[in-house]
């Protein structure tokens, strides 16, 4: 199966940060767990405007309609099995606005970015 984000193993509770400066417009999507989190970004990147963070867990998470600076926590990977998954990890990927992932062929471009900032 593949993915449509970037998978990232941490421990549970460890906190996500935000990829952009923008609002949360919902959380929990399908497959994905009730937290998960989907961000609009304020300015695009590379086209893309929503950000989902899947299998994220009720710490640290902030309520929709909040406004998040680029680099602001506001969420955090789930303690355990949240979603469809096997264990804790978050996979952040770009999505339309209803939350759905656009797909793997959006993958290299958000693992681009997540590396350009460390």
């Amino acid at each position: 199966v593949t993915d449509d984000g970037v998978d990232i193993s941490a421990p549970g509770n460890t906190p996500e940060y935000a990829v952009c400066s923008g609002t949360i417009v919902l959380h929990g999507i399908g497959g994905f767990g009730p937290w998960a989190p989907v961000l609009h970004c304020d300015t695009p990147i590379d086209g893309y405007s929503y950000v989902y963070y899947g299998h994220a867990g009720p710490e640290n998470q902030l309520p929709v309609g909040t406004h998040v600076g680029a680099g602001a926590v506001m969420s955090s990977i789930g303690p355990g099995i949240v979603g469809i998954s096997t264990g804790p990890h978050l996979e952040v990927g770009f999505a339309d606005s209803s939350g759905s992932p656009i797909g793997p062929g959006s993958a290299g471009t958000m693992l681009s970015l997540l590396q350009g900032s460390y």
